[in-house]
C-alpha cells in the first residue's frame, strides 16, 4: 500500500525530517514556510500480531523533529531538570564511594513508593521527599542531589529504545532512565524502573542498551552494562508413584549481586518465599516438606527442597497419563524480543 505525508514547518525552523529505507523525502518554499513530502509506496499490508516484532522493523516510518543532534536533544531535556532545593537526607555516607552509592540506591527504592508516571516530567527532589512517592526518573534526580552532597558526582542518562531504527532525536526514542555514577572502583548504573532492585544491576530493557549520558555542558553516549554477571541455575530429579502423586528434588544455584542472596541468607521470611516460587516453578500444587539453604563468601548460594504432589499422574500397568496444567513460561517474552524480524 502506499502512504504519503505532509508536514509544513515556517522556513526560519530548522527541521530534521526522516523516514524508513525505500522513502522518498522532499522538500520545497512556498510563501514563507517549508513543506516537507515523505512518501512510502509499495508496502505489503501486515496483520496486527501481539507480542509481534518492534514494528519499526518491518513497517515504514517517518519522524521529524527541531532537534539534528543529541546534543540539541540534551540541551531541551536539561531545561526539565527540577532546581535543586533544601532537602534534608539521613546520612548515608559509607566506607567507600561504591558502598555509599549502594546505600543511597537502598535508601530511596525503600523509602520511596514506585509511580510509573510517564519520562520527561522530573518532579522536585523536595516534593520527592515529602510525598515518598516518585518515578524513576525522580529518584533518579533525588540519588543525583543525594550523591552531590557527598562529593560523587553523577549524571543522568536517557536510555534508547532497542531495536529502534537510527534517526531523528525524538523522546518516543528512548524507554527510561539511569543514574551513571563514576567512582574509581567502577562505574555504576542506576535502574530506580523496578520497586525492589539493587545498585548495578540493570533491567533486561537497559542492560546492553545505548544511553545517552547528560553532563551539565556534554553529552557522552555509552553502553550500559550491570556491575557484575548475575546467574541462577535450576536442576530437580522427581519420581512417580504407583499411585500418581510425585515425589521431587529440586535445586536452584544463585549467583552475582543481582541474585539478592544476602537478603536470603540473613531474612527468613525472604527465604521462605524463595522456596516457594521455586516450588512453584516445578508445579503449582508442590508441597514443600523441607528446605536447606546455603550461601558461600564467594558470591553464591544454593537453594533445596524436598516434597510431592499429590495427583501429579494417573498409573496403569504399563502406561503413566499426566495431568494437563499451565504454568507461566519465557515464550512470551522470547516472542516479543526485540531481535525478532518473524
Amino acid at each position: 500500500e502506499d502512504c504519503t505525508a505532509v508536514i509544513a514547518a515556517p522556513s526560519g525552523l530548522n527541521l530534521s525530517v526522516s523516514a524508513s529505507e525505500g522513502a522518498s523525502v522532499t522538500s520545497k518554499e512556498t510563501a514563507g514556510e517549508t513543506v516537507w513530502t515523505v512518501g512510502v509506496r509499495g508496502l505489503p499490508s501486515l496483520k496486527h500480531e501481539p507480542r509481534g516484532p518492534v514494528p519499526e522493523r518491518l513497517l515504514g516510518w517517518y519522524s521529524f523533529s527541531e532537534c539534528t543532534a543529541v546534543d540539541e536533544f540534551a540541551e531541551w531535556y536539561r531545561g526539565l531538570w527540577p532546581e535543586k532545593g533544601v532537602v534534608t537526607f539521613p546520612q548515608l555516607r559509607a566506607g567507600s564511594d561504591v558502598s555509599t552509592v549502594r546505600a543511597v540506591y537502598a535508601h530511596l527504592s525503600r523509602v520511596i513508593s514506585h509511580d510509573e508516571r510517564a519520562l520527561f516530567s522530573p518532579e522536585k527532589p523536595s516534593e520527592v521527599i515529602f510525598m515518598r512517592n516518585g518515578s524513576a526518573e525522580d529518584k533518579v534526580f533525588c540519588a543525583r542531589e543525594m550523591l552531590s552532597g557527598y562529593g560523587i558526582r553523577s549524571f543522568p542518562a536517557l536510555v534508547m529504545k532497542k531495536g529502534t531504527p537510527a534517526g531523528t532525536i525524538t523522546t518516543d526514542r528512548f524507554s527510561g532512565i539511569l543514574l551513571y555514577v563514576p567512582c574509581e572502583e567502577r562505574d555504576l548504573w542506576l535502574d530506580f524502573s523496578r520497586p525492589y532492585g539493587e545498585a548495578g544491576i540493570l533491567s533486561r530493557d537497559a542492560e546492553n542498551a545505548n544511553v545517552i549520558v547528560i553532563g551539565a555542558n556534554g553529552v557522552e553516549q555509552k553502553i550500559a552494562r550491570s556491575a557484575v554477571r548475575t546467574g541462577e541455575k535450576y536442576e530437580g530429579s522427581i519420581e512417580i508413584g504407583a499411585s500418581g502423586e510425585a515425589s521431587f528434588v529440586l535445586r536452584g544455584f544463585f549467583s552475582g549481586r543481582g541474585s539478592n542472596i544476602e537478603k536470603y541468607a540473613e531474612d527468613d521470611h525472604a527465604r521462605d518465599e524463595l522456596t516457594g516460587v521455586l516450588a512453584g516453578i516445578f508445579h503449582r500444587n508442590a508441597v514443600v516438606a523441607e528446605s536447606s539453604f546455603s550461601s558461600g563468601s564467594s558470591g553464591e548460594a544454593s537453594l533445596q527442597i524436598k516434597g510431592t504432589v499429590p495427583g501429579f499422574a494417573l498409573s496403569g500397568t504399563k502406561t503413566v497419563s499426566f495431568k494437563p496444567f499451565f504454568h507461566p513460561t519465557e515464550l512470551p517474552h522470547l516472542l516479543g524480543g526485540e531481535s525478532r524480524l518473524t
